[in-house]
């Protein structure tokens, strides 16, 4: 779902979050808990790095004229995302009409297109440990984390029945950011303000989903290709950075050697982008 409109996304200020945890949290019943249970136990077994944590999840959005983007928000775990959306078995939780992903854990990932200076794009290849698509190339990013939006309450009140749709939808935005400075080192002061550009679902995967944001960089890719050898905090994510030539995206002219590696959510999400590149120059 796209939710660019007149060449740019949509910003902080001009989405709308309806913030109902119980309403939108992700349904269950004993059969779908216990092959969860089931698909994590495996899922960690196979992979000791993986961990489980609160997330975000998204059970629908909309875009209204005049209103602007809607995006319904609950919480979900990883665990839950493991053995649903990633589950061997996830066709078979999959319904129809607005029950389709409603047996999904549906958490909120974020992704990014990063454009420096000089007009690159900025791309990694992801590490082989990574849970999700290692050894791909794909835009930096990551999930919005419920504790971030914790960390702003007093300690008194540390519980997700404390938040409020703003203090939600600030994390949506801030965590990109943050993903950007942990990934790839670029300071925050270096990046503009997020534009959410829309929503990307790969249906293989139960509907996981992905929001997608547009970020420009004050440095040129040199000096970002130098940040990112310094390294951040989260720089073991990725193994490889890459550069793609912004008119090359406008044109579909993107390298096939590069293309052709591309996590599913950045085959889908470079449509986005591409349309912003076209509707901005129109």
């Amino acid at each position: 779902m796209s939710f660019l409109r007149n060449g740019r996304g949509a910003l902080e200020e001009e989405v709308q979050v309806d913030w109902e945890p119980a309403r939108w949290a992700m349904k269950e019943t004993p059969e779908t808990r216990a092959n969860i249970e089931k698909t994590w136990a495996e899922a960690t077994a196979a992979q000791p790095r993986l961990w489980n944590q609160s997330k975000y999840r998204l059970a629908g959005q909309a875009y209204t004229e005049g209103r602007g983007p809607l995006l319904r928000v609950a919480v979900t775990d990883y665990k839950d995302h493991v053995g649903t959306n990633l589950g061997p078995e996830v066709d078979q939780w999959v319904g129809k009409g607005e029950e389709r992903w409603a047996y999904m854990a549906q958490c909120i990932g974020v992704g990014c297109w990063l454009v420096s200076s000089d007009s690159k794009v900025v791309l990694v290849e992801t590490a082989s440990w990574k849970g999700e698509q290692g050894c791909k190339v794909d835009r930096p990013g990551g999930h919005a984390e419920p504790q971030e939006s914790l960390a702003l309450l007093p300690e008194t009140q540390n519980d997700v029945a404390y938040l409020t749709p703003d203090l939600v939808k600030r994390e949506l935005f801030e965590c990109i950011q943050k993903e950007v400075r942990d990934e790839i080192n670029i300071p925050l002061a270096s990046q503009t303000r997020p534009e959410m550009l829309g929503v990307v679902i790969n249906t293989e995967k139960g509907g996981r989903l992905s929001l997608e944001f547009f970020i420009k960089v004050e440095e040129d890719s040199g000096k970002i290709r130098d940040l990112y050898t310094e390294g951040g905090p989260e720089a073991d994510e990725s193994t490889n950075i890459f550069f793609v030539d912004l008119e090359d995206v406008k044109r579909e002219q993107v390298d096939p050697a590069i293309r052709s590696r591309f996590t599913p959510h950045a085959k889908g999400s470079i449509e986005l982008l591409r349309r912003m590149l076209a509707d901005s120059s129109a």
